[in-house]
């Protein structure tokens, strides 16, 4: 606490005095909290207690003319190949002798690059997306590690203040998710008056918002059942060509059904309207599943309803992911993958695979 009041008295007689400005003083904060203050509680923990998937490949395979770059991408026939996600993870694991040699600041560019960032996009919120991004992307566990991960976070923050393309769109929302919120929003209370209308995480200029509400709604699901649908303001076009193209990239073997939409999600298509005109995100499909309109079966059959569940601990568990069955010869599912396509994919073969079990529901 002291050192924290120092660093406030000090700033802030600089700042008053015009010798520093809000960028440079963000960065001096960063390097004075350490980063066990600046990210987030949720990532540092996953990443000390997941158990990462076993590489595919070597240190050699990961050094190309002197340099690190992942051994295989989506443009490669390899990947094009790889028929499931955990195959997918496996291929894009940093072997420990290749991590441990690396800076931070080419760990970040790394993590930049990984061929399944997009999945960040597959979840309710870009912060859940993370969250199961922790669990798969081994680069995160390594940073997490690093006492200079925060600074060169908050480094890359600053950077990205103007995001001029969908790459740099990425890469905000990923430092953003990364971040604590609540130690920024104490950066910003404590330094109202002089940083005032310049808050540190916001909407960078030119970005897309997918998530800003419009309204509520309570929508009926039958039988006098209701449930609560949320309603986003519509990203735009532009944005849904972005993600289309990168889904379509990163998952060849899924069939593409409908453009990505950040208004509606996979709970929303499976459970409630099987339409692109769809407007409702539904964050949890809980109310259909206990509202006695499906029996819950033991094996699929085709337009059954699949919930992908995962233990959350031993006495919890969360539904993931929600789509409807159209093959059960080698299981496949039409679902809506987060804020981004339609898709029609083999269960395996989607964003959502680490820990999960299937649930099915057949409507009475």
């Amino acid at each position: 606490m002291k050192k924290m009041l120092t660093i406030i008295v000090i700033v802030l007689l600089f700042l008053s005095s015009g010798i520093v400005n809000k960028k440079v003083f963000c960065y001096s904060y960063a390097q004075n909290v350490g980063a066990e203050d600046i990210i987030n509680d949720d990532v540092k923990y996953i990443t000390d207690n997941v158990e990462y998937l076993t590489a595919t490949y070597n240190k050699t395979d990961w050094l190309k003319n002197g340099k690190v770059e992942y051994p295989i991408n989506q443009t490669d026939t390899e990947w094009k190949a790889l028929d499931n996600h955990n195959e997918m993870i496996k291929a894009c694991v940093v072997p420990d002798a290749v991590l441990s040699v690396m800076k931070t600041k080419e760990l970040i560019q790394l993590l930049y690059d990984y061929p399944l960032l997009i999945d960040m996009y597959s979840y309710n919120s870009l912060e859940e997306g993370v969250m199961h991004l922790a669990e798969e992307c081994n680069i995160l566990a390594e940073l997490c590690k690093r006492e200079d991960f925060s600074v060169e976070l908050f480094n890359e923050r600053m950077k990205h203040k103007s995001v001029n393309s969908y790459e740099q769109f990425k890469e905000k929302t990923l430092i953003d998710s990364l971040l604590d919120s609540n130690e920024v929003a104490k950066i910003e209370n404590s330094f109202d008056d002089v940083l005032k209308g310049n808050a540190i995480i916001a909407l960078a200029a030119n970005s897309p918002n997918l998530k800003e509400i419009i309204r509520v709604d309570t929508i009926s699901i039958g039988n006098g059942k209701t449930t609560k649908g949320t309603v986003f303001k519509y990203a735009g076009k532009t944005w849904a060509s972005e993600q289309n193209a990168e889904y379509r990239k990163t998952y060849p073997l899924a069939t593409f059904v409908s453009s990505a939409d950040n208004r509606y999600n996979c709970h929303s298509y499976a459970w409630y309207k099987q339409s692109t005109s769809n407007i409702h995100w539904i964050f949890d499909p809980i109310d259909f599943t206990k509202s006695g309109l499906y029996n819950k079966v033991k094996n699929a059959k085709i337009g059954y309803k699949i919930e992908y569940v995962k233990d959350i601990n031993t006495s919890k568990e969360k539904t993931i992911h929600s789509g409807i069955v159209t093959n059960t010869n080698n299981l496949t599912v039409e679902s809506k993958w987060g804020t981004g396509p339609l898709m029609i994919h083999k269960a395996g073969y989607c964003p959502y695979t680490s820990g999960i079990s299937y649930k099915y529901y057949q409507k009475k």
